[in-house]
């Protein structure tokens, strides 16, 4: 499902029970949603503020939501962007996929009690220099 910013797309997963087996695909190549892969990352956050977002030059990010509830803030920092400038707060319950798109900012907190999400993205870390830390009251 397309959201308020271009290229950000919020997806629901299916899971398949069997028994006593769960089973869930997060990511798939027919998904079409990453050009190439750098990092996989699992994060398990206690509830608290949300103090700052993310701003990725070049990769792509896929978070999935495995657990937990989850408060979503994306601002699209992309010169020349329909929604240049945009802020999108998204509310996620387990599961929940969102691509992330180079450019905008990203930021997530836990809500209600702990949450846990995993981060595939087209680059590593630290992989360029325009990478960085926004503090949320700031307007970029």
């Amino acid at each position: 499902m397309k959201v308020g910013i271009p290229d950000v797309i919020l997806g629901e997963l299916q899971g398949e029970v069997t028994g006593s087996r769960e089973h869930v695909r997060l990511l798939s190549f027919e998904d079409h949603m990453l050009r190439r892969f750098g990092q996989l990352d699992w994060l398990r956050r206690a509830p608290g503020e949300l103090l700052e977002l993310t701003l990725r030059a070049v990769a792509d990010e896929i978070w999935i939501l495995t657990e937990g509830e989850a408060t979503c803030l994306c601002r699209d920092m992309r010169s020349g962007s329909p929604s240049e400038g945009q802020e999108l707060k998204l509310e996620l319950s387990a599961p929940a996929r969102l691509l992330i798109p180079f450019g905008v900012a990203f930021g997530w907190q836990a809500t209600g009690s702990t949450a846990c999400m995993i981060r595939c993205s087209t680059h590593q870390d630290d992989d360029h220099p325009e990478d960085r830390v926004i503090p949320l009251e700031a307007s970029g």
